[in-house]
């Protein structure tokens, strides 16, 4: 009897051992050797340090190490699975690389770069939004409501080590729309500057009823106030972003009800129906360059 014939793919995390050797300036993924070095590579290791990453590994793969393959037929969801591989290798201690097998690993992000609010086309349009340094590189769903809770501290706290995140709000009348937030220093360390902190390269936009998008005013070139100058705030019970005359969007400390209105930073219209909204789903990507 013939088989039907299955194609796989690598799902969740997968760990391998490449007995052979590498050359010794070699830092590319195990498929692309001659590769520049990729921004993802993971950093060399001690060997005391390789030997925790060793257990943690497993812990993380005693119920994966099994199920590795899916066949496509099988896979119904049509998330398409990112993966990354490395090569991981041991120093001595003056920083020189120990010679022995070295250590292939490819990982499986815990959270997926996909939006739950946005479909694939609207993903794609805000990924052409955001400065080109990025538009190479995966979001990743660092918080969704849907998830984690309604939460403004919760949303803080999942936040706190990106400096570039886009913040992305669904109505209960449908409506979609938010903000690219670029932050000079780390969420969690701008957070600690009162008042309003980020950069120029913040933005707003919506997606109700056509994608569009609200750029800082001082982009054109021309001198900019003080109140066209107020990107984000957070505080402890309140998210402001955009200021000066209104606020381009506010959002309470239980993320379920917000206002959003015109502001001189990114001189916006109204981005949705009616200035009080009430926010079914919220959720925030992180970006890295």
């Amino acid at each position: 009897m013939g088989s039907k014939k299955h194609e796989f793919r690598n799902i969740d995390l997968v760990i391998h051992v490449d007995e052979g050797r590498r050359p010794d300036n070699c830092t590319a993924g195990p498929d692309d050797w001659t590769s520049k070095q990729d921004p993802w590579d993971l950093p060399v290791f001690s060997e005391g340090a390789m030997e925790l990453m060793r257990e943690h590994l497993k812990e993380m793969t005693a119920g994966l190490i099994n199920r590795k393959l899916v066949s496509e037929e099988d896979n119904n969801n049509n998330n398409d699975i990112s993966r990354k591989s490395y090569i991981v290798t041991n120093t001595d201690a003056d920083g020189n690389k120990i010679r022995g097998p070295v250590r292939s690993v490819s990982i499986q992000p815990k959270k997926w770069q996909h939006s739950c609010i946005l479909d694939k086309k609207q993903l794609h349009k805000l990924r052409s939004w955001v400065p080109k340094r990025f538009k190479f590189h995966q979001p990743v769903s660092l918080f969704s409501t849907n998830e984690d809770g309604f939460s403004l501290q919760t949303m803080y706290q999942y936040c706190r080590n990106y400096s570039e995140l886009a913040l992305i709000i669904r109505t209960d009348k449908e409506e979609r729309f938010g903000a690219f937030i670029k932050c000079i220093k780390s969420f969690e360390d701008s957070r600690k500057v009162k008042g309003y902190f980020g950069t120029g390269e913040s933005f707003v936009f919506s997606f109700s009823p056509v994608p569009v998008r609200y750029q800082w005013v001082g982009l054109k070139g021309q001198d900019t106030s003080t109140s066209q100058n107020m990107f984000i705030s957070a505080a402890r019970n309140r998210l402001t972003i955009g200021g000066g005359n209104g606020d381009a969007i506010q959002l309470d400390s239980d993320l379920e009800r917000g206002f959003a209105g015109m502001c001189d930073t990114f001189n916006n219209p109204v981005l949705c129906r009616d200035k009080h909204f009430r926010c079914l789903e919220l959720e925030v990507l992180g970006f890295r360059s």
